[in-house]
């Protein structure tokens, strides 16, 4: 991680994340005799580059904005009964841009 100093009240950053994303298959089923439910979970992998930047409009309060590209990859769910759960692994690129109001602490 990086920052950059623009002018005085402005700074620039860049980095990047690195997170897990867990996923969840549940389902239940009935009959007169008896319940069954089903479910399963894994976990997933998230990676993502970001730049962005701050303002200062006071010492204490700044306004910030960030854009970043990511891969998040989750995995396949299985839980014995193929034609009734979520069994597709996924993979994805992504887009995320945010702005942020921050209140700053000495």
């Amino acid at each position: 991680v990086f920052a950059t100093p623009v002018f005085p009240y402005a700074y620039g950053f860049g980095g990047g994340r690195l997170g897990l994303v867990r996923r969840v298959a549940a389902r239940e089923t009935s009959t007169p005799a008896t319940t069954t439910q089903l479910d399963d979970s894994g976990v997933g992998l998230v990676l993502a580059a970001i730049v962005g930047g701050d303002v200062f409009l006071h010492p204490r309060l700044s306004l910030g904005a960030e854009v970043g590209l990511g891969y998040m990859s989750t995995p396949k769910l299985e839980d014995g009964t193929p034609s009734t759960m979520l069994q597709a692994k996924s993979s994805q690129v992504f887009t995320d841009a945010q702005v942020v109001l921050r209140f700053w602490f000495k």
